[in-house]
């Protein structure tokens, strides 16, 4: 029976493999559509890489939103899935011209780094005693609120039967935290301006909200918006390269 057990699980990897591998490849065809889309209309080559890496942070900001809103994608299995395609879109910008040290999918590398190793070891020398607010500093693109869902969220499949809880001491510990960065005038450790810190104190849910949830909706229209006015300005008639753009943030969330 284990020898059968660990077939099926070979299997069922191998085809989860092979989905995030068709999903990459048609998610990356979009997006060389659009750049070719962009060539044509004589957009220079600086512009296109801007336009690149912008798609693929405002992707990164929809896959961490996914995370953050579904629980059964912070399991362990599905975390180790999406970092493995994460990885191969980020190597295939690379190829695209993208700079190493742009970091397009920081947010979702780290935050599925968190729940696979990190949130185990930062809670474990939390635990010891040792700074929290030192031991944060791999995960420095995710807000403390976003740290607290993946703890709340983030889960074993293989070890929630033995009966392994969430760590509420580290969620504890990330609140507390907040707590401090607030009344000192800070959020995620950047000092709050005052018109900030008027609305937090007239609705705390909304701000914890905004530091939870990026508005992709919101900057991409914003982001196409700018970008057909520089392209319209280039050719003798307007175009529209975004109609393939649609289902992007829907196929990525799904990896």
């Amino acid at each position: 029976q284990g020898g059968a057990a660990g077939g099926r699980g070979s299997s069922g990897g191998s085809k989860r493999s092979v989905d995030s591998n068709l999903k990459v490849c048609t998610f990356t065809a979009d997006l060389e559509a659009i750049l070719s889309d962009l060539a044509e209309a004589r957009v220079s080559e600086e512009l296109q890489q801007a336009v690149l890496r912008e798609m693929l942070s405002m992707t990164d900001k929809a896959i961490l939103n996914e995370l953050l809103r579904r629980r059964e994608l912070c399991s362990t299995s599905a975390a180790r899935e999406l970092e493995k395609t994460l990885r191969l879109l980020e190597k295939w910008a690379l190829g695209c011209g993208v700079r190493k040290n742009s970091q397009v999918f920081s947010r979702s590398i780290q935050a599925c780094n968190f729940l696979l190793v990190w949130k185990s070891d930062i809670a474990r020398a939390y635990s010891r005693g040792l700074p929290l607010e030192s031991l944060l500093s791999r995960v420095g693109a995710l807000s403390l609120q976003q740290l607290i869902r993946l703890v709340a969220y983030g889960h074993d499949e293989w070890t929630i039967s033995r009966g392994r809880t969430v760590d509420y001491g580290l969620i504890s510990g990330l609140r507390k935290l907040a707590a401090r960065r607030t009344a000192s005038g800070e959020v995620n450790g950047s000092p709050l301006t005052p018109n900030h810190a008027v609305t937090w104190q007239r609705n705390a849910d909304e701000d914890e909200d905004e530091e939870l949830f990026f508005n992709v909706e919101e900057d991409t229209a914003e982001f196409e918006s700018q970008v057909q006015s520089v392209i319209t300005k280039l050719v003798d008639e307007p175009t529209n390269p975004w109609e393939r753009l649609g289902a992007i943030p829907q196929v990525t969330a799904s990896c």
